[in-house]
């Protein structure tokens, strides 16, 4: 398995992870609405995990164009690719 750290601030955590995601101010909205649009696209989703432990997914998942043009609305893209 492989560490990654997504945070705005070089934590102790970051500097042991196998990868570090420094997003700049305001664009870790933009970032988390690309990472779940990849998610949900392309079928990667723990769908028992997510039935157990989340409320609110399947309303979510039906958003997945609008996650895909607010991304876009902060420079982000959401190809995954």
């Amino acid at each position: 398995a492989r560490i990654v750290v997504i945070d705005p601030i070089r934590t102790a955590t970051a500097e042991d992870a196998d990868w570090f995601i420094q997003p700049l101010p305001g664009t870790d909205i933009a970032l988390m609405l690309a990472l779940m649009h990849i998610l949900i696209r392309d079928g990667l989703v723990d769908h028992d995990y997510v039935r157990d432990h989340t409320v609110g997914f399947e309303s979510l998942a039906c958003q997945r164009g609008r996650l895909d043009t607010r991304a876009r609305r902060y420079g982000m893209r959401v190809d995954g690719r």
